[in-house]
């Protein structure tokens, strides 16, 4: 990416987006990533702690987990780090 957000200090993080429906081909399995990189920002520090993801359609089915985002952490469900360190 050409650009990124650099978060200072975080201690609720909510991502919203909208793709109309009509753009999508039926009967095809879609995924959603979330590409980040902790640095070291306030109130990510603790990066042992469980987090809540979910992604949902709106006024229909959403789909919860609960993930570490320490890479780290063993036994958990957890991120990949990508080759460029993402």
């Amino acid at each position: 990416f050409l650009e990124v957000a650099e978060l200072l200090g975080v201690c609720w993080f909510h991502i919203r987006g909208m793709i109309n429906m009509r753009a999508l081909s039926p009967k095809t399995h879609y995924a959603a990533y979330l590409v980040f990189k902790i640095t070291g920002a306030f109130g990510l520090n603790r990066q042992n702690f469980p987090v809540e993801l979910s992604i949902g359609v709106e006024g229909g089915h959403s789909s919860s987990k609960t993930v570490h985002l320490d890479p780290n952490v063993e036994g958990k469900q957890r991120p990949s780090v990508r080759s460029d360190g993402w």
